[in-house]
């Protein structure tokens, strides 16, 4: 039986604008992922670069590397028009029941980076 667990959490930026300045205004505190341009938008995803045991611990680091940005990559931030912290877990059968949770002080925190929160679960990967 597989068990659910948590993977980690991707912060996804959509913007009118280039994100390479988000990127090297985040240094090798987080790593880029993926970068592509959908419906006339630059998208790119990024992962904290330190483990964290749970969403929101990885959550928090991420709050603190936005909300330390210089002006001008803040500035970038701001403008953007999507921002989603998206929490990955495996599915699985066990623990049952699961359950995770975030405090009210990092949701605060993430609204007032006018950022959204994403659940994302993976199946099981399938043998053939």
């Amino acid at each position: 039986m597989p068990l659910i667990r948590y993977l980690n959490v991707d912060l996804e930026v959509r913007s009118r604008t280039s994100l390479e300045a988000l990127e090297r205004g985040f240094g090798d505190r987080a790593y880029l992922l993926a970068q592509r341009q959908e419906d006339g938008l630059f998208v790119a995803s990024f992962e904290i670069a330190a483990d964290h045991d749970d969403p929101e611990t990885a959550i928090r680091a991420f709050c603190d590397m936005i909300e330390a940005l210089p002006p001008i990559v803040r500035d970038l931030w701001d403008v953007s028009v999507q921002r989603s912290f998206d929490i990955g877990f495996d599915s699985g059968d066990e623990p049952f029941p699961f359950s995770t949770a975030l405090t009210p002080a990092t949701t605060a925190r993430v609204a007032r980076l006018r950022a959204g929160i994403t659940v994302s679960i993976y199946p099981p990967e399938h043998t053939g």
